[in-house]
């Protein structure tokens, strides 16, 4: 897969992806490459809210749309 390793992604949808935990939240403006159903797409991040959790973790939504 080309994406980076680091980056835990769980699709919902074609434009959220949603908790990505640890320091390689992907930032605005990167590129991910994002595989379903065994179909590989590019998609650009467009927003990034963040969220400390209760015991420090920083979690991230991360929107994106297709590149």
């Amino acid at each position: 897969m080309a994406h980076q390793p680091a980056h835990r992604i769980c699709l919902t949808s074609w434009e959220l992806l949603q908790v990505f935990h640890g320091s390689l939240i992907p930032r605005q403006g990167e590129l991910l490459f994002i595989e379903k159903d065994g179909r590989e797409s590019k998609y650009r991040v467009e927003r990034v809210i963040y969220k400390l959790t209760s015991n420090d973790e920083l979690m991230a939504t991360v929107f994106v749309e297709p590149a």
